[in-house]
């Protein structure tokens, strides 16, 4: 990026760079926010009512040393790997 930039400069251009870092995006999508953007931009009901559904009942727990925790409730993030996530986001 630098190379392009100093290409342009030095042809005294204008050099515009706007970047995004997404990489914890899916760890904060909060599922309340969603559904609503969601319904907001006119998603069926049904599918926002599937997803929410889906998202209820999310659970996972920490494993440290071999030595589960208890199971608790996913409220935010959604899955990676997965087809729909990259949509939410």
């Amino acid at each position: 990026m630098q190379n392009v930039i100093d290409y342009f400069v030095s042809r005294r251009s204008s050099v515009y760079v706007a970047t995004i870092d997404a990489s914890k995006a899916f760890d904060r999508v909060d599922h309340n926010v969603l559904f609503h953007k969601l319904i907001k931009r006119g998603a069926p009901c049904c599918f926002v009512s599937i997803l929410c559904n889906w998202c209820s009942k999310l659970f996972s727990c920490v494993r440290w040393n071999g030595v589960l925790s208890s199971f608790f409730n996913v409220k935010c993030g959604v899955r990676q790997g997965g087809i729909l996530p990259p949509f939410f986001v």
